[in-house]
Order: structure tokens, then sequence, then C-alpha cells
């Protein structure tokens, strides 16, 4: 946990601060056009896409010093905006405390949740896999070699996926600290919270809008994603502002919503691939709202852009950046596909047509139908029988399995988890009663509304299942998925506005938040999942079960995952020096660059028009080069004894000398 008065928190701070600071400059650009709710949803999206592009920018054009001018006339805007606009902000907080007040049972349990989420952002340390593996990593790279088409690096990761979510972290990598990096998902998270509301007021009341947005802000893994550092949650909130402004259109919507949606997509299209399977439903609800098949609607769109030709330019300009076209387009250059090399994007595509396609319908279904993990575990306990989730998952493998094998699931065997972990955990109660409950209500009480408002998240879990394979992780791939069928919780509630119904939601998920916040055992505030972990009891008992292979001992015991101890390892190589760095697999290595980024760092696991390289070729190559030091994670050679000079406490890590013999 980090230290209140650390110069790397101060840091971390600065930066959220000033972050927050353009959110609330562009909201309030916005409020002029939009009620307070969506003004604040659209905000928190725009400014990531804003900060984003500018990032990008840098990068691309390789100019290391113009950008701060920009951010510093980003700044003067910003207080310009907020000295000369202050009556407005005023206004909407009174309005927000006392509409606030016309719903405690709602407010109180939401502020808890949005405090312990800040101390989270606040005084944790990142321990997220991935984020120090790839995601701060490739930043540090692109900033080092002022180049995002990087020649060496140590996993694909670093180099084919787009980076306008990553590239976010530009700013704390500069200023060497992980601190308050979760900002953009506690954000993103808030203004979700505000876009359902605002997309479910276009079917009922405030009440039940907030009912709502109160419900599906309780799902597992939007929880556990909201104080993360990956970039799913930042495409959830991008796709739910374009949704919001789809939503919006009719025949009546101005050029400017158009550009603004066609950033907004760009931009979730630069955090993950996987917003692309959700732009073509988007379009479909896009083109029926606008009623785009009309050549009278078409030709005053048309003639629209014509006058404002500058401001269409600029945009598409700014798409094309935003949207890493020209990424995907290097891809297809130096690889087999736009996506990267078949040997990494096979592993993980779905090669058996429709059938693996409904295989995966099903599983999703069956990881849908969730409890949380106290449930799991007391429940069962209170009834006396096996975990509820092994129970289901018994009867997949009786009925199912016999049916599917392992068809559309070439990562693994298909297996349900209620593990709270972000990487594994599926979308709680919350979901199941939104996918099996509210849908077919919604479509009961307004089956053509609804064919229409569900078109982006059954098109995109169409494409989802038929391109990608099932894994254990696929839940990254749900949340947009989940957020996008807001409409039909709406209009069910809305059919049924009994006190009771939105009563029992509300508890529901108050009790999910409570449950999730107490077992989030990655980023714990309160440490009562540690300490229950740690004496025999159910906790430890579903932990062996259902997730043999996790680090959990190493999650509760380290305050941090940087295996190797870069601080000691590091210590006495000379400034300035030349290091290669093989990590020999999917190992956490930022910890090396944050400890040392005043030495130049060269990985050593790919080169671009090699390929991957084993250890023996990668010391092979270090030998004829003129590169200071080698540092080796995970691997370990007798006849590399001679040319050791460091080794870690945990013998994972050690340093060779520039000077090795052929025969090495």
């Amino acid at each position: 946990m980090y230290s209140l008065f650390s110069l790397e928190l101060l840091f971390g701070l600065g930066i959220a601060l000033y972050y927050t600071l353009v959110c609330i400059a562009v909201y309030l650009s916005l409020r002029g056009h939009l009620n307070p709710m969506a003004a604040f949803g659209l905000s928190v999206p725009l400014t990531q896409a804003l900060l984003s592009f500018i990032f990008q920018v840098r990068i691309l054009t390789g100019i290391g010093v113009w950008h701060w001018f920009v951010l510093i006339a980003l700044l003067v805007w910003v207080i310009r905006t907020c000295v000369f606009t202050p009556n407005s902000l005023k206004d909407d907080w009174r309005t927000g405390v006392a509409a606030a007040r016309r719903y405690p049972y709602i407010v109180v349990p939401l502020s808890l949740l949005i405090l312990y989420s800040v101390a989270q952002v606040l005084l944790l340390p990142v321990r997220n896999f991935d984020t120090l593996t790839y995601h701060l990593p490739r930043v540090f790279l692109f900033i080092q070699e002022n180049s995002f088409f990087l020649e060496n690096f140590n996993r694909y990761h670093q180099v084919i996926f787009p980076v306008g979510a990553d590239i976010l972290f530009y700013p704390f990598v500069v200023f060497g600290t992980v601190s308050c990096t979760s900002i953009f998902s506690l954000s993103s998270f808030l203004a979700i919270g505000a876009l359902v509301y605002a997309i479910a007021r276009n079917f009922s009341n405030q009440q039940v809008a907030a009912c709502t947005a109160f419900a599906l802000l309780s799902m597992t893994g939007l929880l556990l994603q909201s104080v993360s550092t990956k970039n799913d949650i930042l495409m959830a909130a991008a796709g739910m502002s374009a949704l919001f402004l789809v939503i919006q259109m009719d025949q009546k919507t101005k050029l400017n919503a158009l550009l603004g949606l066609l950033i907004l997509a760009a931009y979730g299209l630069s955090a993950k691939t996987t917003f692309l399977a959700f732009i073509p439903g988007l379009g479909l609800l896009a083109i029926i709202k606008l009623k785009l098949w009309k050549i009278d609607q078409m030709r005053k769109i048309l003639d629209e852009a014509r006058q404002k030709w500058a401001l269409v330019l600029s945009s598409l300009v700014i798409v094309f950046i935003l949207s890493n076209i020209w990424l995907f387009a290097a891809n297809s250059q130096h690889y087999e596909s736009w996506t990267g090399p078949e040997s990494f994007t096979e592993r993980s595509t779905q090669n058996d047509g429709a059938k693996g396609a409904v295989a995966n319908l099903v599983r999703y279904g069956f990881q849908t139908l969730q409890l949380d993990f106290l449930s799991d575990v007391y429940v069962s306990k209170l009834i006396g029988s096996p975990l509820l989730s092994k129970q289901l998952n018994k009867f997949y493998h009786q009925h199912f399995e016999p049916i599917f094998e392992q068809v559309g699931s070439s990562r693994g065997p298909f297996s349900i988890t209620w593990v709270p972990d972000e990487n594994m955990a599926w979308f709680g109660p919350i979901s199941a009663i939104l996918l099996f409950i509210c849908l077919p209500i919604a479509f009961w009480r307004s089956p053509k509304q609804i064919a229409v408002l569900i078109l982006p998240p059954v098109v995109y879990l169409l494409i989802i299942s038929i391109e990608i394979s099932w894994m254990i992780n696929n839940s990254r791939f749900f949340t947009l998925f989940f957020l996008s069928l807001a409409p039909a919780m709406a209009v069910t509630l809305d059919t049924f506005n009994r006190k009771w119904v939105s009563s029992s939601l509300i508890a529901i998920a108050s009790l999910a938040m409570l449950s999730i916040k107490l077992t989030d055992f990655q980023n714990p505030i309160i440490k009562i999942s540690k300490e229950s972990l740690t004496h025999a009891g159910p906790f430890t008992r579903v932990l062996a079960e259902q997730s043999e292979n996790y680090r959990w001992g190493t999650l509760l015991t380290k305050e941090t995952l940087h295996e190797g101890d870069p601080e000691t390892l590091l210590l006495d190589i000379p400034e300035y020096s030349t290091v290669a760095l093989y990590t020999g697999g999917h190992n956490m290595h930022y910890g090396y660059y944050l400890e040392r980024p005043d030495l130049y760092w060269v990985p050593m696991d790919r080169i671009r028009d090699i390929g991957k390289i084993e250890i023996e070729k990668a010391i092979e190559y270090f030998s004829i080069s003129q590169m200071d030091y080698l540092l080796v994670m995970g691997h370990y050679s007798e006849k590399w004894e001679p040319f050791i000079i460091a080794r870690s406490s945990d013998d994972f890590s050690l340093v060779l000398a520039r000077e090795l013999p052929e025969a090495l």
C-alpha cells in the first residue's frame, strides 16, 4: 500500500487531478446540449479519446516537446471553462443533491462503494498480471523507441493490439509512477452508471432509471474492472456512449452528433479490437433511427456535411488516428493478417463453424446462471450440498458435454468458476435476471421496439460466439454486451412498477456490491478476504477446487507481483547502460523498467522480422551485440555461472555480463 506522503503518490494524484479537471471542462461544454447525467456520461470517454489522440499523435510524429504545450493549452482552456461557467456546475450539484435525497436506499450504498473504490485507486499498487506484463511495458517501449512499430518486443501483445487505451498511461510512465493508474477505469465505471440512467430515462421515470443504473453497476465483472488497469471497462464506456447517441437520434439529428458517434466508435476500437463486433449492430440501429434509406434524409446529411467540410475533414483525420487503422495496416504488412501473426491469433479463433458458435452460446448461458462468490460458499454450506457452481458444472458435463465435446473451445474444456477475479469472474445474479427475465418480458411488452434496440448487443454476441473460441477468461468480452441490454431492464421495471420489485432488485445489487468488494482478492483494502484465506475454511476449499493453478497465495502475501527483485538486481548497473531483457514467457517485468528508466532496454524474446527466439539464440545475439548486460527471467544454466554478476533473492532473475565466449 502506498504511503500517503510518497512522491509516487503525489505524481499519480497530479495526473489524476489533471484528467479530472479536463473531464469537468468537457462536461460543462456538453451541458448546454444535454441533461447532466448524459453530459457526465459522455464527458469521460470523450476526455479519454482527446488525451489518447494527443499521446498517439505525439508518438506517431516522433516529436517529443509539442504535446506538452498542447497539454498546457488544454489546461488553460479547462480553467477558463470552469471559471466562466461556474453557475452551471453549482446548479447541477444542487439538483443532484436534491435528487439523491429522494433515493437514499440507492445513494448510500453507491456512495460507500465509490469511497471504497477511490481508496483502492489511491492506495493500492498495480497488481494486475497483464498490466505488468504488457499494458504498461509497451507504453514504456513506445516512449523509449519514439515509435509504435517496435522491432524488438517480449510478447506479440505489445505490438499488435490497439494502443488507444494503453497510451493513456503515457504521463504515468513519463513521471515514473503507477499510483492512481486505475483512475481511467473508475471514471469509466461512474460514466457507465450515468449513461445507463440516461438511456433508461427514454423508457421510464427517474426512479426506474436510477434502479436500472444501480442494478447494472453491481455486476461482478464490472465492479472488479472498475479499479483495474485493463482496457475492458474503457471500451464498455465508449460503447455505451455511442449507444446513447444512437438511441437519441431521429431524423432531426445534426451532423455534429454523427461525427461525435464516429469519434467515440473509433476510440472504442482503439481501446479493444473486439469493439469491432459492436459496430455492425450499432450501425444498423443508426440507419433505422435516422431512416437513412430515405433519399431526402441522406441529402440533408450530405448538404450539411458540404457546408461544414472543414469540420468533417478534421473529424475524419481524428477518426483515422483514433481508430488505429494505421496500426492494423502495419500488422497486415508485417504479419499474416491485420490482427497479427496466425501463430498468435489462431489459438483464440473459433474454427468449428455454426456448431462451435451454438456451443459457445450455450456455455455463455450457463456462465450467466451465477450467484456471487460468498453465496456459492455459504448457501451451499447451509443446505449441506456441494458448491452450487460445481453442481451447475456437473449438469453441463453430464447433459451438454457429450453433445458439444470440445467444439468451439480450443483453449481447454468448459468449466464454470465464480471466483471474484477480474480475469475469470462473470457478471453475477443481476446478469442472469437481465438476460433470462428482463429480456423476455421486454420483448413481450414492446416487441418491435426492443427488437431494434437490442441489435447492437445481439449482433455483438453472435460475432463473439462465431469468431472467438471459448476461454475461461472470456468475460472480458461481455461487459459491453450486458450493459447494452439496459433498455430491456428499464422496460421490464416500467412494466412491473411495484415497490417490492425495485426493492428486491436494489437489495440484491447492494448485497452483491458488498460481497464483491469484500472478496476482491487482488485489491483488498479491508483484509477480510486475506484473513479468511489464511485459515482452513470454505474460502480455502473453494479456491483449491476451482483454481488450483492460480497464484492466490502470491496475491495475498506480496504487495506487488514483480518477480526477481528489480530494486536489488539492478542496483550496480551503471547509468545509461544498454540492457537486453529475456522474459522467457508471459512474465511481469514492468518493475525493471520502473526501477531503472535511465537504462536503455532491449527486449529479446521476439524480433519482428525473425519471430520468437529461444534463450540460446538470445544469448548468441547478445554475445555479438554492443549491449552491456543481459537480464534473464525464469531461466538458469550452470554454464552461465562465471558470467552472472547479479542474482535475485528468489533465484528467478539474473544478470549476465557483456563478455561471453562463443561456446555459450
